[in-house]
């Protein structure tokens, strides 16, 4: 009979998608009191993958990834996506969000997204919130999977979680170490 086992640290990542650029700071500000603080922040870079957000947000989105220092086990995925929805509330204007966040994970396999809708591909995690593998790790890069989301298949988004990831497996690293050495 197989023994349940504590779950390997993740490390926490965020997709930002904000209406003008000066709501990227504020959005990190808040991710930060939440995740820890930022230790990586992709480019800033328009974003015209579709007109959803256009009714809401307006037309002129831009897009950024953040990854944080502090490692946390995946299960706080949850809490993550309850929070970020509220950060999102506060910043609302009008009623219309002016940014939309999305929390995740990185491991050395996989990249998963939280979401609050139900989809083929995801899992009930609780309180309303769903997951999705939304990149896999194979044959030394990231790859998309059929309903990847496509900002994030592109190639420097993908190049963007390689870095988060060797930062990650350094840490993991360090973090083996240490273990190892409060047991000698």
């Amino acid at each position: 009979m197989a023994v349940p086992r504590s779950p390997e640290w993740v490390k926490p990542i965020c997709g930002i998608l904000v209406a003008h650029q000066g709501l990227v700071s504020r959005v990190e500000a808040a991710l930060a009191d939440l995740l820890g603080a930022v230790e990586d922040r992709s480019p800033l870079v328009r974003w015209n993958w579709s007109d959803y957000y256009a009714p809401e947000m307006g037309s002129d989105l831009w897009r950024c990834w953040l990854s944080f220092g502090n490692l946390a086990f995946p299960d706080a995925m949850v809490s993550w996506k309850l929070a970020t929805n509220e950060i999102e509330g506060t910043l609302a204007v009008d009623g219309r969000r002016q940014a939309n966040i999305d929390p995740g994970y990185l491991t050395a396999t996989k990249l998963v997204l939280a979401s609050t809708k139900d989809a083929p591909h995801r899992i009930y995690l609780g309180s309303g919130i769903y997951g999705e593998v939304t990149l896999v790790y194979e044959r030394g890069a990231f790859r998309p999977l059929p309903y990847t989301y496509r900002d994030y298949a592109e190639p420097a988004s993908c190049n963007f979680f390689q870095l988060v990831r060797t930062r990650y497996l350094q840490q993991r690293r360090a973090q083996r170490l240490q273990t190892i050495h409060a047991r000698s």
